[in-house]
Formats: C-alpha cells, sequence, structure tokens
C-alpha cells in the first residue's frame, strides 16, 4: 500500500526558513509512514531572492515552487499560485490530508482547498507570534473569511496554550491540541572548552566578559529596543560585557541608532542573519540569553538556549510562561521595563547557584518535553486520528 499523502501548503520552506518551516522539516523527516508535498512560494519580500529547481525531492517530502520570481507579488499571490498548482495536483494523486502550516497564507490556500474538497480532511498549524492588535488591524476588513482558517479546520495544532486560545477565539470547533515546537540535536551537544575559546576568540571576547545573546527579527514584537536600552543601564552600573544581536529585520537602522545615542554602540556586535547550523554554536559560546519579546507565540529561540545550556531571561507573554517558570527555568521581567532586565542581568552574573540550577532545569525541560522526536510523536498522533485512508 502507498504512503498516505500529506498536502501543505508553506509560504516559505528551505532556504527561506523560520520556526514553523524548521518544524515542518523536522516533523516531516522523522513521520517515513506518510509522503508530504509542499508548495511553497518562489520568493518572499523578506529573503534575498535564490534562484531553486520547480521541483525538489528527497526521502519523503516533495517540494513544489510556485508563483513569481518577484519577491514581493510572489508572497502576496501565494494562496492563488498555491492553489492553482494544487487542483492540478489533484488529479495524479489525491491527498490524504491537507495541511496549512501557519493561520495566515499557508492557512488560506488550506482553508480555500479543503472548501473546495470538503470530504478531505484539513489541519492548521497555528505558530504566529504577532499580537492580537496586529491580527486585527491586519484583517478587519476580511475577517468573517480570515475566520474560516480556523472555523473549517478539522484539527488545530497550536504551538502554545496561548495559541489554543486565540483558535478558540476565531471560532475554531475542531480539535484542538498543543504540540509545540522542537529543538535540534545539535542545541543540546556541548562544544568542547578550546572550540568555545577560538569562537569568543573571534568575536573578539575576552575571558571575563559576559556574553549576552538574542536571536531574533529585528521587530517591534521581540522588544530589542527594550534590550539595549537594559544592556545599557547594565554597562553604566558597572556591567562588563557584550551584547550579540543576531537576526535581521526592518528596525536594525533604528537600532544601531539607539545603540550609538546610548554610548554603547561599541559593545554590542549585530551580527545579521547566522546559518542555522552554525547557532548552537552561538549559544554555547554566550553566558546569557534575552529576548524581551512583547508578544510571541512560543519562541522557539528561547528553547534553543534552554538546551544549549545557558539561562533565559524573557516576558511572561504569549506562549512564554508554558516552558518559563521565574526562578526555575528561567528569569521573568515585564515587557518594556530596560530597569527590570538590568537587573536580571547583574543577578545572574551575581548568583551563581541560581543561575547552575536554572540552566540544569530548563535543559532537563527541553530534554523531556521538547526534542523533535517528542513533538514528531505527537504531531503523528493528531495525524493518525484525522488522515483520510483510501
Amino acid at each position: 500500500m502507498p504512503c498516505p499523502h500529506i498536502l501543505v501548503f508553506s509560504l516559505a520552506y528551505r532556504p527561506y526558513v523560520g520556526g514553523a518551516e524548521i518544524a515542518l522539516e523536522e516533523i516531516a523527516r522523522r513521520l517515513p509512514q506518510y509522503f508530504f508535498t509542499v508548495i511553497t512560494a518562489r520568493a518572499l519580500k523578506n529573503f534575498d531572492y535564490v534562484k531553486l529547481p520547480d521541483i525538489e525531492e528527497r526521502d519523503n517530502i516533495r517540494v513544489v515552487r510556485v508563483g513569481l520570481h518577484n519577491r514581493f507579488f510572489g508572497q502576496y499571490t501565494y494562496p492563488l499560485s498555491a492553489l492553482k498548482r494544487a487542483y492540478r495536483e489533484v488529479r495524479f494523486m489525491k491527498p490524504a490530508c491537507v495541511w496549512g502550516m501557519l493561520e495566515s497564507y499557508g492557512g488560506i490556500a488550506a482553508a480555500l482547498y479543503h472548501q473546495r474538497f470538503p470530504e478531505i480532511p484539513y489541519i492548521l498549524t497555528m505558530q504566529s507570534g504577532d499580537s492580537e492588535s496586529f491580527w486585527s488591524w491586519r484583517t478587519w476588513f476580511w475577517r468573517p473569511l480570515y475566520k474560516k482558517v480556523f472555523s473549517q479546520a478539522n484539527a488545530i495544532q497550536a504551538i502554545s496554550k496561548y495559541l489554543a486560545e486565540r483558535a478558540k477565539e476565531y471560532g475554531a470547533s475542531g480539535e484542538i491540541r498543543v504540540i509545540p515546537n522542537g529543538v535540534a540535536n545539535a542545541f543540546f551537544k556541548r562544544i568542547n572548552n578550546e572550540e568555545r575559546k577560538k569562537l569568543r576568540l573571534e568575536l573578539g571576547l575576552g575571558d571575563d566578559q559576559i556574553c549576552i545573546i538574542t536571536t531574533s527579527r529585528l521587530v517591534n514584537k521581540n522588544g530589542i529596543d527594550t534590550l539595549i536600552k537594559g544592556f545599557s543601564v547594565w554597562r553604566q552600573r558597572g556591567g562588563n560585557g557584550v551584547l550579540l544581536i543576531l537576526g535581521k529585520g526592518p528596525q536594525e537602522k533604528e537600532l544601531k541608532k539607539l545603540a550609538h545615542e546610548l554610548g554603547v554602540s561599541a559593545y554590542i556586535k549585530f551580527l545579521g542573519e547566522i546559518p542555522y547550523q552554525q547557532l548552537p554554536h552561538f549559544y554555547q559560546s554566550a553566558d546569557i540569553f534575552i529576548r524581551p519579546s512583547r508578544s510571541e507565540g512560543l519562541g522557539n529561540a528561547f528553547l534553543e538556549a534552554m538546551a544549549a545550556g545557558i539561562p533565559v531571561i524573557g516576558t511572561p507573554v504569549g506562549g512564554i510562561p508554558d516552558f518559563l517558570t521565574h526562578e526555575q527555568t528561567g528569569l521573568l521581567v515585564p515587557p518594556d521595563d530596560p530597569e527590570a532586565l538590568e537587573k536580571s542581568i547583574s543577578r545572574l552574573c551575581s548568583d551563581p547557584e541560581l543561575k547552575q540550577n536554572i540552566v540544569q532545569e530548563a535543559w532537563n525541560l527541553a530534554q523531556e518535553k521538547y526534542s523533535w522526536d517528542v513533538v514528531a510523536k505527537s504531531m503523528n498522533n493528531l495525524l493518525h486520528n484525522h488522515v483520510k485512508i483510501s
């Protein structure tokens, strides 16, 4: 008997990756009992254009790229381009399930496909870290149609309790299951002292300097401005260290200007986009991870830092409280509070026992609940309940 075929609508896929796209690949390759066709966009506005084959197949994942080569129009016309291709695909291989990756472009395409083929089960994955006010502003003029992304789903995978509640508010009536994202095995593996020392030397870090790291898109929701302000206060009060900012985004110029105005630009390194496979080494060369989020669906970067063995400081918003318990698996501070951030940094620097206890508790939690093997098993159970076997 051939493998059940799952048709996936995902705006992005490799090499255009974020948390959702990594999750899709990590889960799919751990479920060889299914065959996945991923319909994705050729070009996205937030990424440099890369010429790629229209169709690629590896193991049980087939990637089909559609739409315009223009980064702006390629993204915004994706649902139509993806549906057009999917209607062609169904003539040759009828899917046992349709899966919408994210409650935006991928979910829209999946919901419309399910509307045409209601006998094919539709599963939605919710991962968005944007605030409720953001989605209200973005969808106000087509809210009834947008709600169908949720109400038509036979099942919803929400990566946090926060998003599960949002699904109910948007009218979801099918099964809702909280299945978080996971952490790649590479983050759990420790680099030796020589490797750590070498990387710190390349980054210009001295043995006595505290290295604070954040990895995120440089957008308002991630609160990097608050981090820079808190770091500035810490430096003014005698803190000896540097801040590494990994990632890029529309706020980059604004954040660099802020660092200059606060007199800390010499101690902040904007490293841009770092290849995913190199991230574990950067985490493990640092001493503290911080992201003072204003909103968050879950926060993959927190989990990666926890697995890498460094303490994390975050805010009690969105899905973060699912894994971050104050003084147990990390430290929590209010959003937009540089003073509280400075106090938490100083506390971790001055209390090695607290720091070590947090690191161990966080690592245990990441190992127990957030490995991709555990996540894939949970996702397999959800798919098994809804995939239509011919």
